[in-house]
């Protein structure tokens, strides 16, 4: 039996949460090192249990914590699905925010702006061009 892929859609998804970190709030290594990319996407629920590839069931981890995960069992899958959560709810509060000039929108955004671009130029411009 052979295991089904992970859409490229889920993937972008992913590394779009995870912001080119860990997901665990404890380590939060960034996984775009220079030209390297050390990204590990794990199964919450073990896929040879659900054969659940969803965006839902994806982490991205550093191996570090990958294998805390998987392999030793220190991290529960309760709390790995927190921190999906606990993204999505900063996320939500980045874009609620109010911003009283556009200087101040600026500021916040041209750095990350600039952190996308760089990402997407060493990463994904073969993969989508």
């Amino acid at each position: 039996m052979s295991r089904k892929g992970i859409s490229e859609h889920v993937k972008r998804k992913l590394w779009a949460e995870s912001m080119g970190r860990c997901m665990n709030p404890e380590c939060s290594m960034e996984l775009l090192i220079e030209n390297s990319n050390i990204m590990e996407i794990a199964h919450i629920s073990p896929y040879c249990k659900t054969e659940d590839n969803s965006f839902e069931n994806l982490i991205i981890l550093c191996p570090n914590c990958h294998k805390k995960f998987d392999k030793v069992g220190i991290l529960s899958a309760d709390m790995v699905k927190s921190w999906k959560e606990n993204r999505r709810r900063e996320v939500e509060q980045f874009f609620c925010n109010e911003f009283k000039s556009f200087d101040d929108l600026k500021e916040k955004v041209i750095p990350l702006l600039n952190e996308n671009h760089q990402i997407y130029t060493n990463y994904y411009r073969d993969v989508i061009d």
